[in-house]
């Protein structure tokens, strides 16, 4: 038996393949090894930055750490996007880990590079001896503001790429750290999302100059008002420089009993619209143009105090204050970020049930808010803690400011925190709900809807060349049947003629059309239903009586022509946006479109 030897060239060929197979993967392995290196030098970085205490400000270490994690992650990312060591992601078995890492690095880069100069600005701001940590976080707010909408970029955008990676089957606890760090982008997205009106009203309050006073309007949610609930109780506060204290708190009696409201600031068309009271402190905000509640503040309260600003907060807002400072221990409660709502909602009522008892339970509310707003005032929040009330508050709540000063209100309104409606033409609608039965029934409500741009080529009653568009609307009570104290669903609102029910709602619900547009139909539960007409800040509203029983459901459909175009033939078309209303409970609001319209050439 005898072997055939290949001819010298084939030989000669193997041979270079082999040795060209070798350098290969040498090289990988030298690459990899260096992109492993950073990896776990990654990993101890990222330990030390858990173990930052919180409470106390350590962005010089924050930032150092940030720029040995830019150094680890560009050499990870330099080595998975090397384009000769792209072949490894088709290898069975470690390939789909290779192409995590790739996947993985790119935007974990991109966070952290938009990191830096905010962490820069941070820690050349801890190096100046001059001021305590409590009167720069002002400037700390401002620092993260100016770099807020880069950093939120990219995490939204980090948080989309990662969410794509399959975990499962991935090695070297790859798994795991894929996982967790999907779940840490996915909470990071939503606290970011939330922490712009934050960092926006904090350094306009902890900035100014002179001497300021800001009125801080708590709305309770579980009595629906156009600007989110009631005005329950206030405080104000004194900030200059830095420094804040607390000067006044009170409860709704305590501005009743001060007489009624000069409501000038309410457009006189609108005083009527709602059926409400217009020189009640308890009906100020029946329209969502919150600058005309906090107008009406400001002229019927400086009597007392000048406003200089008012900050409108429901029990969602304060559940992330509480949050902030851990817990609040109040005559033998102690309450923290999880059951703030539930105890201002539910709980106060359950042990103050008589309208007798209210008295106590303003009391303790006010009381209560003095607690809180005194502690952050004396600057025990915890920005831990913080964020992580951000991330868990499932209310549909928001804080929104308003600013006598043009240039503070100008800032309030780019960071989308005055709650102004938008006067301009264009694809904009909302909705809102009033109570008009009395109660605080709205704890239970629970609503959805949905807002879509139709047929091209219709009319407004103004002669606007438009399109159809459809808002539906969803309204549902979870109220019990029974049970319910006699201060949350009292007998005595119930209209003249019908038997009460327990748990029974009654919601004036307001739809806010485009500019410009024309109701076309108006259906609930199928049926055709009447409303009242009014205009708000160029809106069309449409306001809707909407009865609900324990359990119910009710479909409220409005069709209506909008604008496509301007008093000049422009064309106006934009994207649609539903804005939903500041509310106790979360609510979902979802636009489409099929596509812009054809304008017809004049």
């Amino acid at each position: 038996m005898f072997f055939l030897k290949p001819a010298k060239p084939a030989r000669a060929a193997l041979a270079g393949f082999g040795i060209l197979v070798g350098f290969y993967i040498v090289y990988a392995l030298v690459r990899l090894a260096f992109a492993g290196s950073s990896a776990a030098d990654l990993g101890n970085t990222l330990q030390q930055l858990k173990g930052i205490d919180s409470s106390k400000p350590a962005f010089t270490k924050i930032d150092s750490s940030l720029s040995r994690a830019i150094d680890d992650l560009s050499t990870i990312r330099s080595a998975t996007n090397d384009p000769i060591l792209a072949p490894l992601a088709q290898l069975p078995w470690i390939g789909r880990d290779f192409a995590a890492v790739k996947t993985l690095s790119i935007p974990a880069l991109d966070i952290a590079s938009s990191l830096k100069p905010c962490t820069l600005e941070l820690a050349k701001l801890e190096a100046n001896p001059g001021e305590s940590t409590k009167e720069q976080i002002g400037q700390i707010a401002s620092i993260a503001l100016k770099h807020f909408d880069s950093i939120t970029a990219r995490v939204v955008a980090a948080s989309t790429t990662i969410s794509s990676i399959k975990a499962s089957g991935l090695h070297f606890g790859l798994s795991e750290k894929v996982v967790s760090l999907q779940n840490s982008l996915g909470t990071a997205k939503s606290q970011v999302t939330a922490l712009k009106p934050y960092l926006s009203v904090v350094s306009q309050v902890l900035n100014a100059k002179k001497p300021n006073n800001w009125f801080i309007a708590t709305q309770n949610l579980a009595e629906a008002r156009g600007t989110g609930g009631i005005l329950g109780s206030y405080a104000v506060i004194r900030s200059a420089e830095g420094k804040v204290s607390l000067l006044q708190t009170g409860s709704d009696a305590d501005l009743l009993a001060s007489g009624p409201v000069n409501p000038k600031a309410l457009p006189a068309d609108l005083q009527s619209l709602w059926n409400a009271d217009p020189s009640d402190w308890r009906d100020l905000n029946t329209s969502i143009h919150v600058p005309y509640f906090a107008k009406q503040i400001v002229q019927n309260f400086k009597s007392r105090l000048p406003i200089n600003g008012v900050l409108f907060l429901g029990q969602g807002v304060v559940s992330n204050l509480v949050g902030a400072l851990g817990s609040v221990t109040y005559r033998g409660d102690t309450i923290d970020a999880d059951h703030t709502v539930t105890f201002l909602t539910k709980t106060v009522y359950e042990r103050n049930p008589s309208v007798a008892s209210s008295v106590k339970r303003r009391d303790w509310v006010s009381g209560f808010m003095k607690v809180v707003f005194s502690k952050l005032a004396e600057g025990n929040a915890n920005a831990s803690s913080f964020l992580s009330a951000l991330s868990q508050n499932q209310t549909n709540d928001r804080l929104m400011a308003w600013s006598t000063d043009p240039k503070v209100e100008k800032s309030f309104d780019r960071d989308g925190v005055s709650g102004a409606i938008n006067p301009h033409f264009g694809s904009t609608s909302y909705f809102s709900f009033n109570n008009s039965g009395g109660n605080k029934l709205d704890a239970y409500l629970r609503a959805r809807a949905s807002y879509s741009l139709g047929k091209c080529g219709e009319f407004t009653d103004d002669g606007y060349f438009g399109r159809k568009a459809l808002l539906s609307l969803e309204v549902a009570s979870d109220a019990p049947k029974s049970n319910l104290p006699w201060y949350v669903n009292p007998p005595l609102y119930t209209p003249a003629g019908q038997k009460y029910v327990m748990g029974a709602n009654r919601t004036l619900v307001s739809v806010y059309g485009p500019v410009g547009s024309t109701i076309r139909s108006a259906t609930l539960d199928g049926q055709d239903v009447g409303n009242t007409q009014g205009i708000d800040n160029g809106h069309t509203v449409w306001v809707f009586y909407v009865p609900t029983k324990p359990g119910q459901k009710r479909l409220l459909k409005v069709e209506w022509a909008e604008p496509i175009v301007d008093d000049n033939g422009k064309n106006i078309q934009t994207p649609p946006v539903l804005i939903s209303p500041v509310a106790l409970n979360r609510i979902g609001a979802k636009s489409s479109s099929p596509g812009f319209c054809p304008i017809p050439a004049n």
